[in-house]
């Protein structure tokens, strides 16, 4: 009974470690969906969006979503090495053979979203479609995505989202807060499959 009881205490505390990856609650979701540079973006890239969603199989809540969070709309944001309204990097262009496209006009919103949209759908297909399944995939991948793939090889052991640790996303991604980063988009995501846009005051007139 002792060891029955040692081993149940054992497995508690394995629980407890994996609470820490507990995504926090989302930010900003209101303030950015009453946000008119959101009503007017979705408006005027429905259309890109719709396109890219069928070719690269990525839900168009998605890649709102992701727009969302990482340019809040503005096909101009730059930070780093990483521009316009999916924050593409000269890297993934590479990785999904679009380097030509983002030589000639990374900002531009088709040629952004056809690669940003295809980066996912490759770091799903290639790393983590096979090792995780549902939400998980969906959650390593925007990880990736955010900190880099290499990185990711780094903190989750076979490419798992159950093997991803909090300590291994603060010291490999200290710049990104990774998990809130996933617990926005996953929420954004939600919002959109729920509202119609565009609708409301901030549309009017456009």
């Amino acid at each position: 009974e002792v060891e029955e009881e040692s081993r149940e205490s054992t497995r508690g505390i394995k629980i407890e470690e994996k609470i820490e990856l507990t995504l926090p609650p989302p930010t900003m979701v209101e303030p950015r969906f009453e946000s008119k540079a959101l009503s007017e973006g979705v408006e005027l890239y429905k259309q890109i969006i719709s396109q890219f969603s069928s070719d690269y199989v990525v839900s168009e809540s998605l890649i709102k979503a992701i727009i969302t969070q990482e340019s809040m709309w503005n096909e101009n944001a730059k930070e780093s090495n990483s521009y316009g309204l999916m924050q593409v990097s000269e890297g993934a262009s590479k990785d999904v053979n679009l380097h030509t496209e983002f030589l000639n006009g990374q900002f531009k919103p088709t040629t952004n979203i056809k690669i940003g949209t295809a980066y996912y759908t490759h770091l799903k297909e290639t790393y983590y479609e096979d090792t995780n399944s549902g939400e998980d995939s969906k959650k390593i991948t925007l990880a990736a995505y955010n900190c880099g793939l290499r990185n990711i090889a780094k903190i989750c052991q076979g490419n798992s989202w159950d093997s991803c640790t909090k300590e291994g996303f603060n010291t490999h991604c200290s710049k990104n807060d990774v998990l809130q980063y996933i617990s926005n988009i996953l929420a954004y995501e939600e919002e959109f499959n729920k509202r119609e846009f565009p609708k409301g005051k901030e549309t009017s007139g456009i």
